[in-house]
């Protein structure tokens, strides 16, 4: 542990017009649209209900030691979000201020870019992660099948009513055609059915 003093706290406001004319070399690049386009932006969207724009606009980070990524913070006006919503609104936040730091030789710097770098690459793992287990828990690829099932039996027995006037044999056939199944499966769902 370092035995000099923390840093007074900078309060680092998104500068939006900065962002959306960013100079790297001879290109001009709108950074502004890569963050509102990053799923951490439409995380802190969803949860607190406004846009990323909004957030980055009235929002500030509070930048404590550079060392201890822990203590920096979030300040928003009262009632502008919920206490909970704070966790994705800094990270919503230290992705901007990612954008907008260059890389310099102050070795202090780096170290914060790479931890908001890995606490945002750990966010968007938590995320897909989370997203796989919410897919496998709706049953992911069996229940779209399931679902395709469903919908090819109730077509086949709708159709083999329908077409009532033609032979058991052509009826199979013709739904099969247009469905894009064997005749074969037309005629065990009609059987299941009972209707065979």
């Amino acid at each position: 542990m370092s035995s000099e003093p923390l840093k007074t706290p900078v309060p680092f406001l998104a500068n939006l017009e900065q962002l959306r004319h960013y100079r790297a070399g001879e290109r001009e690049i709108d950074l502004l649209a890569e963050i509102l386009n990053d799923e951490i932006a439409k995380a802190a969207e969803e949860r607190t209900g406004r846009g990323a724009e909004e957030i980055l606009a009235v929002c500030r980070l509070v930048i404590g030691d550079f060392q201890y990524l822990a203590s920096w913070s979030v300040l928003w006006p009262s009632r502008f979000a919920k206490a909970e919503d704070q966790f994705t609104v800094r990270l919503l936040l230290l992705l901007a201020w990612w954008y907008s730091t260059p890389p310099n030789r102050d070795t202090e710097t780096n170290r914060a870019l790479e931890s908001v770098s890995a606490e945002i690459e750990r966010f968007r793992l938590n995320r897909k992660l989370e997203g796989e287990r919410r897919r496998r828990q709706a049953g992911g690829r069996g229940a779209a099948i399931s679902d395709n099932r469903t919908a090819n039996r109730q077509a086949v027995l709708r159709d083999w009513s329908a077409l009532i006037q033609k032979p058991k044999r052509d009826r199979a056939a013709i739904i099969a055609e247009r469905l894009g199944i064997t005749a074969g499966q037309v005629r065990r769902l009609v059987k299941k059915a009972g209707l065979r």
